[in-house]
């Protein structure tokens, strides 16, 4: 892996080239589906059973083997480097939908992309509320929180969409008036703007400039607003070691919807496989995986792990974590 920093221009010249070999790729691909398709459903039944016999072979050897739903198959370790790619379980009773195929080795991560709050702390928030709220802000700050995911969840769900800035200050609306506070409109505006000035984790800075460093393309991937990112990335000095700023605001949309997640690999023009995906929350890091990336729990508040199967690839509390698992994949 190449441990020299690269000039921004270098890094998006690179992943030009990066998105130009991708698209060549996947018309390959999609032309070998055609073809394959036109051979009839004997050919299908033939690829099929040669994978299956691979995967038994693989199996008979003791190597490690995935299942595409991140459940280990029995007498097979996790996250190690076979996988059986498939709509469908190996040996299960309902019959997979597309031949199972035995993929040797992990694609290496190329890039990496961040839900915001890996970077920086929300809790930030509870110091600003204070100046509001003397009494009771962090209790505020709470209800504050719950309700602003409830709603980019419920709207995600529905398939209607207000942007993340209405949304945090709807959700903020609803708190105070749950707790029974008083806030002006000046008031209101200032905490939705508050969360353009949260204070990075101790850590952060350290390990982005070593990923990037390392030659990955990076790239926040966050509900946030365009203009809400641009504000806390340059407002803490980070902007300029990310390729792309990545808002689900361009799919109206938001974690975890598919859609959400989709922007990953159209904007940074490579395969989702090559992503690695750093969730704050265990139910980010759920979507994530579901979605198809590589994903890393970045644990800040060392809280229980989510009922979500098959769980995050990995997981540990701070970005220098990350960052050695990342490396040990780039």
């Amino acid at each position: 892996m190449n441990t020299q920093p690269e000039l921004p221009a270098r890094r998006r010249l690179r992943r030009r080239e990066q998105a130009q070999s991708w698209r060549r790729i996947s018309e390959s691909a999609r032309q070998a589906r055609d073809s394959h398709a036109g051979g009839g459903q004997a050919d299908h039944a033939q690829a099929a059973v040669r994978s299956r016999g691979d995967a038994r072979t693989a199996q008979q050897r003791g190597d490690p083997i995935l299942v595409d739903d991140g459940r280990a198959h029995p007498r097979a370790r996790r996250h190690e480097d076979v996988s059986i790619a498939a709509r469908g379980e190996v040996g299960s009773a309902a019959p997979s939908s597309a031949a199972v195929t035995v993929r040797a080795g992990h694609p290496r991560i190329r890039a990496v992309a961040f839900d915001l709050f890996t970077i920086f702390d929300p809790r930030s928030v509870v110091a600003a509320a204070e100046s509001f709220v003397p009494s009771g802000a962090p209790e505020l700050c709470e209800a504050w929180r719950v309700r602003q995911f409830e709603y980019s969840w419920l709207h995600a769900a529905a398939g209607s969409y207000r942007d993340f800035r209405a949304i945090t200050q709807d959700a903020l609306a609803y708190a105070a008036h749950a707790r029974q506070v008083a806030l002006s409109r000046d008031a209101i505006r200032a905490l939705v703007a508050s969360f353009e000035r949260l204070a990075p984790w101790p850590d952060a800075r350290a390990a982005l400039e070593s990923m990037s460093g390392a030659g990955l393309s990076l790239a926040p991937l966050t509900n946030f607003t365009p203009s809400m990112i641009e504000s806390l990335l340059a407002g803490a000095g980070l902007r300029s070691l990310f390729d792309e700023l990545i808002s689900t605001d361009r799919a109206r949309t938001f974690k975890p919807h598919p859609r959400a997640y989709a922007l990953g690999p159209d904007v940074l023009g490579l395969p989702r496989e090559a992503i690695a995906f750093a969730a704050f929350g265990g139910w980010d890091a759920a979507g994530a995986r579901w979605f198809g990336y590589p994903t890393f729990w970045v644990n800040r508040l060392g809280l229980p792990a989510e009922e979500l199967p098959p769980g995050p690839d990995a997981t540990g509390p701070t970005l220098r974590e990350l960052a050695s698992w990342v490396a040990a994949r780039s």
